[in-house]
């Protein structure tokens, strides 16, 4: 039997540490938004790991991470779209996802509805159908990333061809802010081990956060 061909590559941006979630800020201190952030990376990391036509994912950053020194791409400091532009121009497969680290509801399901559920390219809006989440494209160099403000709208204008437009809960609820992170994890009494956000409301917790593993989401009602 021959082996399955791989076709997709997954490009994950992730920003230096201190300047992650910066808009949690009034509630919690650079440590934990760090580590929060990345935990979330990791999550996203492992479901695009079960995806069965992924070839490789890799980590856009100024550094490495300890957990993730393997699949890294340097961040050169020439703003996010160029430096998506020359990473998806290094990927070995003919399809490259680009999905940000912030997704904690994200499934496998989620992923699929992007690489699988049609021809052409695909992208996934926010909650707020503003920014955008994850792009999946088949044509990668011609594509003009356009990530910032008001982002989806300009992703769909810019594109050369119409793009297959994904709605989903765990494509949509990106962690930026306060009332992003209170859907994704909503209050539960502080139990160690009960996983990132299960009680965590001052801007000390580092230490809580840092004992804690990512949520089991299905024991928070949101899948």
């Amino acid at each position: 039997m021959s082996a399955r061909i791989k076709t997709w590559s997954a490009i994950i941006p992730l920003k230096p540490p201190g300047q992650r979630k910066t808009r949690l800020a009034g509630r919690f201190s650079a440590a934990p938004r760090d580590v929060l952030a990345q935990k979330m990376f990791l999550h996203v990391a492992a479901v695009l790991r079960a995806v069965p036509d992924m070839a490789e994912i890799f980590l856009l950053s100024d550094a490495p991470l300890p957990s993730w020194e393997k699949n890294w791409i340097l961040d050169q400091g020439r703003g996010l779209n160029a430096e998506l532009s020359a990473a998806a121009r290094a990927c070995r497969a003919p399809h490259v996802l680009v999905i940000h680290a912030d997704l904690p509801l994200l499934t496998l399901a989620d992923v699929l509805a992007l690489t699988q559920g049609g021809t052409g390219a695909a992208i996934a809006p926010d909650r707020h159908r503003r920014g955008t989440n994850a792009v999946a494209l088949r044509d990668a160099p011609n594509f003009h990333f356009a990530f910032g403000e008001n982002s989806f709208e300009r992703h769909l204008t810019l594109a050369t061809s119409p793009m297959r437009v994904v709605t989903r809960a765990g494509l949509a609820l990106d962690v930026d802010t306060p009332a992003d992170f209170d859907l994704a994890f909503p209050p539960l009494p502080l139990v160690l081990g009960a996983g990132v956000g299960a009680g965590v409301t001052e801007c000390g917790a580092a230490e809580a956060l840092q004992s804690q593993a990512m949520p089991d989401l299905a024991h928070h009602h949101l899948l």
